[in-house]
């Protein structure tokens, strides 16, 4: 809002001489002091006087007006065109630079702070974190991996279509044919047993539905390329995952399916259809490919938090891109230290 404070300005109105003109009447005078006539001459020239320097104040004032008015605007124009927001942000730039931010706010940094540190922060190459908090630092338990299993999260069905659900969920279903999911397999819209529905994947998802009786396992895949579903299929395999060596070669898509494999190097093994990020990586990693016609890969690194996915659709025989995402609930692979028992095992962990 500008601001406005510019007076209303009266109206001058500049004065001529004041002329007159008397008729003498003799005798003017007699004696030495001033006659009517000479009073009045004197009276008019000071006059006179006075109207002149009233005309000259009139135009000063009005000067000063259209200055006061010239003023104003300039200053109206500064603050509206002004950014403050940036104006704040050079500011904190420059103290950032000079160190100057730093000494005013470290007075203020509780002392919690440190003492927080000295008793979660083991000062070891890398730093062992109790607190499991401190991305990049080795867990108190250790750690040689990162993320590795994603565990879903059990939600309820609110109706409406499946392809509505997260990444990462558990869903039950409690009637098939009372539920109101318009994107139920053909087979199971009539049914009145319950089921799960679990949903992998945050941009492209696989979902398996399981029955509890009399029907067989449903799978799907959402492609984010296409922004599409597949169709249902019951060609699939519904197993745990082995263990086992790479075999894959130098392609990823060669591994057999619902198996977990350990890779040395990318790099050394010349694997071509890994993520392009992580093409030259020479840390060790995991592979885990689910499926049977329709596949799903998840890579995980033995350092840094990043997992890949990428989707294999038998329609067209051909793989999505790799996709970056981060889950919620995750085991991590590390080292065996429960000692003679197993039970001692730290919770959440893979461990060989």
């Amino acid at each position: 809002m500008e601001a406005n404070f510019t007076p209303t300005q009266s109206e001058y109105k500049e004065l001529g001489a004041f002329r007159f003109w008397c008729q003498k009447v003799l005798p003017m005078v007699y004696d030495d002091s001033l006659s009517y006539y000479e009073v009045l001459g004197k009276l008019v020239n000071y006059l006179n006087s006075v109207i002149e320097n009233t005309n000259a104040m009139g135009k000063d004032v009005t000067s000063l007006y259209e200055a006061y008015e010239l003023l104003q605007g300039y200053v109206n124009n500064y603050f509206n065109s002004l950014d403050v927001q940036d104006e704040i942000n050079n500011k904190l730039d420059q103290m950032a630079e000079d160190n100057s931010l730093s000494a005013l706010i470290a007075p203020f940094i509780p002392g919690f702070v440190e003492e927080w540190l000295n008793q979660n922060v083991t000062p070891t190459t890398p730093v062992v974190d109790a607190s499991l908090s401190i991305g990049g630092a080795a867990a108190d338990a250790k750690a040689t991996g990162d993320m590795f299993i994603t565990t879903p999260k059990v939600k309820s069905i609110t109706g409406g279509s499946l392809a509505e659900q997260e990444g990462n969920t558990i869903s039950r279903i409690s009637n098939f044919s009372t539920s109101n999911l318009v994107d139920l397999p053909d087979t199971l819209k009539s049914s009145t047993k319950y089921g799960w529905v679990v949903t992998y994947g945050t941009v492209n998802k696989m979902q398996i539905i399981y029955s509890t009786t009399d029907y067989p396992y449903y799978q799907r895949f959402y492609h984010a390329s296409t922004g599409s579903w597949t169709d249902w299929s019951t060609n699939i395999t519904v197993n745990t995952p082995t263990i086992e060596s790479y075999t894959g070669g130098t392609l990823m898509a060669n591994q057999p399916v619902n198996t977990i494999a350990r890779i040395s190097s990318i790099k050394s093994l010349g694997i071509t259809d890994a993520p392009q990020d992580r093409i030259d990586s020479d840390v060790y990693c995991w592979l885990a490919t689910y499926g049977s016609a329709n596949k799903f890969q998840v890579l995980y690194f033995s350092s840094g938090f990043t997992i890949y996915q990428r989707f294999y659709h038998a329609s067209t025989e051909t793989w999505t891109s790799w996709a970056t995402t981060d889950y919620e609930h995750v085991a991590k692979v590390v080292s065996y230290t429960g000692g003679t028992l197993m039970a001692n095992q730290p919770a959440n962990t893979i461990a060989r």
